[in-house]
């Protein structure tokens, strides 16, 4: 590599370092904010495992900034160089558009042989690390969801009020289950009441002791005087509180194939036929998105070039354009995941055909002139 690719090469990666910097440290807030933040001001993490889960999440994001950090950056840099002269210069010279992408097609490359370890390999255990970390938070602590004097609503179904906590121990206990309406279908109050981790199914088994239950005719809160249908009273009661969205936000609290390596995909699409279509997807949707940022490298080079601007914001926005309709073919094709009639597993790729072609195209009309 002479020394113009050298000093190109030097260029462009201090846009692309800072613009991925950038991209990580929006969606690490994003999700920091969405989740773990939560957590902790609700007193339901420490402060130490928050910390550690963030840890956690810088690859998992970095893995979606490396792509938009590669075309900001791309972009940015071509674009300077661009409104200085330099690439004119450097055409001017004999150098041709392939050769001045030279430094930057490296650099796309080393990014999705990352991508792609990452993606099969570290991802999915980063992944689990993090579900264990929470889980062993609750093994340890379990109680902490449950503050006296406070109505909780972070069990979907369920709301739960406890007037007081002496240790694990936990009186005036009262519990409304609700529908999907946000309406009352039983009430239970309890004397005391104390919980058990169940570490395997991820849940909470909540059992109230010396109580009253109520089952009611479906209303809002408030809206009327509640009309009870059944009453009765109880020495124990139990109730399982599901833990999946609250430990993975959204997500079930399971083996879903993104938690899966490589090898363990491959080792399931043989020993469960029957779901083999969403492993075979899985992996084919790791390798699509490993290439993404070589697919949108093609793109931006010559944009780059051609748009020749100092305008910061325009070559931002150019970027932020072509990232969003590259996610959201990927979006489309995902829908068709559970479809095998519809080739989910090609579909999922063309995104990536569709920039690589366009950059092509882009490429050679940039070299012509």
């Amino acid at each position: 590599m002479g020394k113009l690719h050298r000093y190109l090469l030097a260029e462009v990666a201090i846009f692309i370092g800072g613009a991925v910097a950038v991209f990580i440290f929006v969606f690490l807030t994003g999700n920091a904010v969405r989740g773990a933040m939560g957590m902790l001001v609700d007193g339901q993490i420490s402060l130490k495992l928050f910390f550690q889960i963030l840890w956690l999440m810088i690859p998992y994001v970095a893995l979606y900034a490396l792509p938009l950090g590669f075309l900001a950056g791309i972009l940015l840099a071509l674009g300077r160089l661009s409104a200085t002269r330099e690439i004119l210069a450097m055409k001017a010279s004999g150098l041709s558009v392939w050769s001045i992408a030279r430094p930057m097609i490296l650099m796309a490359i080393i990014g999705c042989v990352f991508a792609a370890w990452f993606n099969n390999v570290s991802g999915p255990k980063n992944k689990w690390a993090y579900r264990e970390k929470l889980a062993n938070s609750l093994e340890d602590d379990p109680m902490r969801f449950f503050k006296a004097g406070e109505f909780i609503h972070d069990f979907p179904g369920y709301i739960i009020y406890v007037k007081e906590r002496i240790g694990d121990d936990m009186r005036g206990f009262k519990l409304w289950q609700v529908n999907d309406e946000g309406k009352v279908e039983r009430y239970a109050e309890a004397r005391d009441a104390y919980i058990e981790f169940l570490r395997d199914e991820a849940t909470l088994l909540l059992t109230m002791l010396d109580g009253t239950l109520e089952e009611r005719e479906p209303n809002p809160f408030y809206n009327k005087r509640p009309q009870i249908s059944g009453f009765g009273a109880y020495e124990e009661f139990s109730v399982r509180l599901k833990l999946d969205i609250i430990l993975n936000r959204g997500s079930k609290f399971s083996s879903k194939p993104s938690y899966l390596t490589f090898t363990e995909l491959r080792d399931r699409v043989i020993s469960d036929p029957e779901n083999a279509i969403k492993y075979r997807v899985q992996i084919q949707q790791n390798f699509a998105m490993s290439v993404s940022t070589f697919a949108l490298v093609i793109v931006a080079v010559p944009l780059g070039i051609r748009v020749g601007r100092k305008e910061t914001l325009t070559n931002l926005a150019v970027a932020l354009g072509l990232a969003l309709l590259y996610y959201f073919l990927v979006s489309v094709a995902s829908w068709f995941q559970d479809k095998p009639a519809m080739l989910p597993e090609v579909l999922i790729w063309i995104p990536n055909l569709l920039y690589l072609g366009i950059g092509l195209w882009l490429m050679r009309r940039a070299n012509r002139h």
